[in-house]
């Protein structure tokens, strides 16, 4: 064992030992050790490791489990295949967890080929839970996600549900929640759109609805194409333009107001009126403006807004549980009416119930036509009877009467023929009388009087018409 060894002793020397005994101990033992020593023993500490080889050599390095927290101070890059995390909870104080950071980032095709980017959670049984951007698996690469500029070429794609807690939900940051379908997200969809001034989006003065409603309606490839859809109203309104209780047309300046009932003619709509059959196969009411050029019929079920232009006169309200007419004219086209249509040849037409002041349920019943007068067997009998001011307490239907002056009264019974006779009867009270003082083919006049020939007195009467035959 030489010099070399770790284990060499360097021997004594004694006072007897010769000059040269001294000298070789000096030269070749001590010199010698003293100018070859390395570490020949060294113990390492928690976490770190230390060898010694036979040469004196101590090689320290990390143990392969540390045993105790490690805190590093500068910057830390793993190198690996796999970076495995055992801890219960892992906690990074920086607010951005950036993924794929390798200088200028990866290309769609390398991240679909890795199955793509986000969080993987490893289930004991069943798939992997993932939550993964995917990149589109055709097209270019640099496209927008759609035609709003915003998004990237790719979507992210979770494998499960989304139970969201409650009192949260899913937000846009302009009031449109977007539901694409399709490969890629590249077809149709469903747009849920938040409306929040009330009466939009209808013209102002034509229909108000509740604030903040909603529409839910149909989305096209780029996200922003919608139909009408289905509106709900935060009073509770449903609103559903076509397929339903209602449809909306464009008819170039069409001039509609709300209210108005309208009928078709061919493809186009105008107004109704119950002047004969054709023109009073009501369609519906007009029950929103939504432009000059659009509009909307409900054909049956409730509606809001102010009537008073389809009751020929502003200000005028619905009275609940009021049934409301077609209008008789075609001078009042589209107007309804609380007066029911009794001229012969015309159509009595039910056409609204009201709800409130500004709510009626559009009705669908059908319309009567009013039948013209027979007279082939016996004479037309009618009866009226009025009080002292003239105003009828019963009758007929058909039969009008008015005091005109003091002690007479106009009489209408709409006969169209001048051969009819009256029979007149007045209150007894004072001998008062009555007699026939005007006669025309559809009214006449009759006068009051005290006696024969006494003056003129105002009188309760009743009238008896027989029209010959």
């Amino acid at each position: 064992m030489g010099v070399e060894n770790k284990d060499y002793d360097i021997p004594n020397l004694v006072l007897g030992d010769t000059f040269f005994e001294w000298m070789n101990v000096t030269n070749n033992s001590i010199i010698t050790k003293l100018n070859s020593i390395g570490t020949y023993n060294a113990t390492g500490g928690d976490g770190i490791v230390v060898t010694t080889s036979s040469a004196g050599l101590s090689e320290i390095e990390l143990a392969d489990t540390i045993p105790n927290g490690v805190t590093f101070s500068g910057n830390v890059i793993f190198n690996g295949s796999v970076t495995t995390i055992n801890s219960t909870e892992l906690t990074v104080d920086d607010f951005n967890l950036v993924l794929g950071a390798t200088g200028s980032g990866k290309s769609d095709a390398y991240i679909g080929a890795s199955g793509g980017g986000g969080i993987m959670l490893i289930r004991s049984a069943g798939d992997t839970a993932s939550f993964l951007w995917k990149g589109m698996t055709t097209g270019s690469g640099s496209l927008t996600f759609n035609s709003l500029g915003v998004g990237c070429s790719g979507s992210w794609t979770c494998s499960d549900y989304i139970n969201l807690t409650g009192g949260v939900g899913l937000k846009s940051n302009d009031s449109v929640l977007r539901f694409k379908s399709g490969v890629n997200a590249t077809g149709a969809g469903v747009m849920v759109k938040s409306i929040g001034t009330a009466g939009g989006p209808h013209m102002a003065g034509d229909v108000v609805y509740e604030s903040e409603s909603m529409q839910l309606s149909h989305m096209g490839t780029g996200s922003v194409s919608h139909t009408g859809g289905i509106f709900l109203d935060s009073d509770g309104m449903v609103r559903i333009y076509d397929g339903v209780n209602k449809k909306r047309f464009v008819h170039t300046s069409h001039g509609f107001t709300f209210g108005q009932a309208v009928r078709l003619n061919g493809t186009a709509c105008q107004l109704a009126h119950a002047n004969s059959e054709a023109d009073a196969e009501v369609l519906g009411v007009v029950s929103e403006v939504l432009s000059a050029n659009e509009f909307v019929v409900t054909m049956q079920g409730e509606v809001h807004g102010d009537f008073g232009v389809a009751f020929g006169s502003a200000g005028v309200t619905m009275l609940p549980g009021t049934i409301y007419f077609l209008g008789g004219t075609a001078g009042n086209s589209g107007e309804i009416s609380t007066s029911e249509i009794t001229t012969a040849g015309k159509i009595r037409k039910p056409l609204m119930l009201g709800l409130g002041a500004t709510s009626g349920i559009v009705l669908q019943y059908v319309g009567a036509k009013i039948a013209p007068e027979v007279d082939t067997v016996a004479p037309v009998m009618r009866r009226l009877s009025f009080n002292t001011s003239g105003v009828k307490q019963s009758g007929s239907s058909s039969i009008t009467c008015a005091k005109i002056s003091t002690g007479k009264y106009s009489v209408t019974h709409g006969f169209g023929s001048a051969n009819y006779s009256i029979t007149v009867a007045g209150n007894t009270t004072g001998a008062v009388i009555g007699a026939l003082f005007d006669k025309q083919s559809n009214g006449c006049t009759v006068a009051m009087w005290t006696s024969a020939t006494g003056g003129l007195v105002d009188c309760a009467a009743e009238l008896i018409l027989a029209k010959d035959v």
